[in-house]
């Protein structure tokens, strides 16, 4: 099959034997995806009676300390939202209309099956290829995350998700870590080689031989190699598919991903603090300098140049490329960190408090509703040292720098972003600001 002219100065070609055309993969990942419902159901799962408490850390995250950005009547689109995501954002905001989308048909099915099971009834799922979407300016926030780093193109797919974006809209997407896809890449490369001649995927080979590399991993490999196969032991088939035999992968570094970003006219508002990088405690690319000189410089650089640094540095222990994004064209100007950071100072707060419903995953697929709930923030009380003693002074009437003050505590750069990631985010949210609370 003769293979379009398609541009890929914008990311680090790795995994794309297959890549032809937007359409050639599209059918490879509707028969993969078709056979991997990825990812499978979870554990457990948590039903908020309103979205106020979500749409608030949402806001935070992104800096609106008003909480203007993002309305509570929110129209929201997961794309390629898989067995689950879209049910699990419909929970999460029961409020609001969700559409979720997917190429396969049977990731689709498991959704609608989940979503009985769930009760759901705020959701729309609908079987199509973000490469075929007509939306225009209709989505106040759209969630893509590992969608389209697995396409020929992955310009193509963004830019329609920017066409379905409104003015005024946030985008949350997720692609691969250059850095943290190394090995993945390395082994779909091998595990290829191995089985055919010329590296072309074939599932039916790669499958069983994977499992014996992983099973047999201290005799597989050496080294970082070793330890990747190791921790896949006892994980879902479909976990392992999509880690290791995904037909088409892109990755990206924090500068590729920002030129593909500003091609698809959108922008960086900030990054995301997804929950792998939560327990790897990766929060942010920011790096912590000890020297007053290079800390200086470092600091008065722009938040891209400073997250690139920081990727390059960091390398596979820099964060998941995961952002929030805006349209170029918003009526919203992006705040770099250091603005956020003094409005954060200056800001009033108080403690959240919410409560779910939780259901618990049976052997059977079943769910079975909790008796007691879930309440947040969990833990209660932050177990970072300087984020408790903040958290614990909180009273609604006092600014965070007043409560600084009287810790007689006076935070850099990195220190503050760091508390203000620990107390005011999705990931950490300990803490509401009290303007204009939704």
């Amino acid at each position: 099959m003769k293979k379009e002219n398609i541009e890929l100065s914008n990311y680090h070609e790795f995994n794309l034997h297959s890549a032809h055309s937007q359409d050639a993969v599209d059918k490879i990942n509707k028969s993969f995806y078709g056979r991997f419902n990825f990812p499978w159901y979870p554990s457990i799962a948590e039903k908020f009676n309103d979205q106020s408490f979500s749409i608030n850390m949402l806001n935070q995250d992104i800096g609106s300390w008003d909480h203007s950005r993002i309305q509570k009547s929110a129209k929201i689109w997961v794309a390629g939202c898989g067995t689950n995501q879209a049910v699990l954002t419909a929970l999460k905001y029961p409020e609001s209309e969700i559409t979720g989308t997917d190429i396969s048909v049977e990731s689709l099915a498991a959704a609608r099956a989940l979503a009985e099971k769930l009760n759901v009834t705020n959701l729309k799922l609908e079987e199509k290829s973000i490469n075929d979407v007509t939306y225009k300016d209709e989505f106040d926030y759209i969630i893509c995350t590992g969608v389209i780093h697995h396409n020929a193109n992955p310009q193509i797919p963004l830019e329609k998700l920017s066409n379905a974006l409104k003015k005024n809209g946030i985008m949350e997407l997720f692609v691969y870590n250059y850095y943290r896809r190394i090995l993945n890449t390395a082994f779909q490369k091998a595990i290829r080689l191995i089985c055919t001649d010329d590296g072309t995927p074939n599932i039916d080979l790669e499958l069983p031989l994977t499992n014996l590399m992983i099973n047999n991993s201290a005799h597989s490999c050496s080294g970082l190699m070793q330890s990747q196969l190791f921790h896949l032991k006892g994980a879902h088939e479909c976990d392992i598919a999509d880690k290791l035999l995904q037909p088409v992968e892109h990755s990206y570094t924090v500068e590729t991903f920002d030129r593909l970003v500003q091609e698809c006219q959108l922008q960086i508002v900030s990054n995301c603090i997804c929950s792998w990088d939560k327990v790897e405690d990766a929060l942010s690319f920011e790096m912590k300098f000890h020297d007053k000189e290079l800390a200086e410089k470092y600091e008065s650089l722009p938040d891209i140049t400073r997250w690139k640094i920081g990727n390059l540095l960091l390398l596979e222990e820099s964060p998941n490329t995961w952002f929030y994004l805006q349209k170029k064209e918003s009526d919203f100007a992006v705040k770099d960190t250091h603005q956020i950071n003094a409005e954060f100072l200056d800001t009033v707060f108080e403690k959240t408090k919410a409560k779910t419903d939780l259901f618990v995953r049976n052997h059977d697929d079943s769910y079975l509703l909790a008796t007691k709930g879930k309440s947040y923030p969990q833990p209660e009380i932050p177990t970072n040292n300087i984020a408790s003693l903040v958290f614990n002074r909180v009273d609604g009437k006092k600014t965070v720098r007043e409560i600084l003050s009287s810790l007689g505590t006076n935070l850099g750069f990195y220190e503050l972003n760091d508390l203000r990631m620990r107390l005011t985010t999705t990931a950490f949210p300990y803490l509401v600001s009290i303007k204009n609370k939704i």
